[in-house]
């Protein structure tokens, strides 16, 4: 399993919940400093917890793709050359 993706789901839960509390808690006891700070940093692990998911997608369908064909390409042409060479 890729490391992305149980960070990614934990930051999206967090970022899930943090921002589900700062946007129903919107009271001036709660913003001391007139940001809502819950709310702010709820929406950025929400973010990246997106963003780890993402590249675990992309990962993932990368990996079931196989290789690249420029990849592919020059893998042959090594095996060309060390066959030559012998």
């Amino acid at each position: 399993m890729d490391l992305r993706t149980p960070i990614g789901w934990l930051f999206t839960v967090v970022g899930v919940l943090l921002t589900a509390f700062g946007w129903l808690h919107r009271t001036a006891a709660f913003m001391p400093t007139g940001i809502d700070i819950d709310l702010v940093w709820g929406v950025v692990l929400l973010v990246f917890g997106l963003f780890m998911l993402g590249l675990a997608w992309r990962a993932r369908k990368r990996r079931e793709r196989g290789p690249a064909p420029a990849a592919a390409n020059a893998a042959a042409a090594s095996h060309e050359r060390q066959a030559a060479s012998r």
